[in-house]
Formats: C-alpha cells, structure tokens, sequence
C-alpha cells in the first residue's frame, strides 16, 4: 500500500496535526490514529512510519493509549480532533 514515494494524509501533510497539538509527541499522535482509524496493518503502518516495526507501532500505540488515560486535557483534545477529522 506505500510502496514507492510515501504520501502522507492531507491531514498530516497541511499541519492540522502539527498545529493541533503543540507540545505533545505529534509522532506518536500520529501514529496512534493511523492505528486506531485506518485499519492498515502494523506492518503497514510501520512501513510508512520510515520503517519501524508492527511490534513498535504497537508500543507507541500502547503508551499513547496509556497517556490519554492518564492526562485528561490530552484526551479531551484528541477527542476533538478525531471528531473534527472524521467530521462528526
């Protein structure tokens, strides 16, 4: 599915992201919605993340996961931007 020149989502491309959380890992954002929306593999997803394994996609998954539980403003904001991505 990323085979050749990788294109990222527009949401990722034009900034959304980058500007939406500041301070925050934005990779490890990025990666936990790609892993919670897209339904592409581990290995998929790891392919386009420059490479990295199903198994670390799964980690940051897992510890992105676990900082939403933790920091409630983080969860709120994700909230947001997942409905605003998803235009709910």
């Amino acid at each position: 599915m990323f085979a050749g020149k990788r294109q990222k989502p527009d949401w990722l491309t034009t900034g959304t992201l980058l500007s939406y959380f500041e301070e925050e890992n934005k990779e490890a954002i990025a990666m936990y919605l790609a892993r919670d929306l897209s339904g592409i593999s581990r290995k998929g997803l790891g392919a386009f993340f420059d490479g990295i394994s199903g198994a670390a996609i799964t980690m940051k998954y897992n510890q992105m996961n676990a900082e939403l539980t933790r920091d409630k403003k983080l969860s709120d904001k994700m909230a947001t931007f997942k409905k605003q991505l998803l235009n709910v």
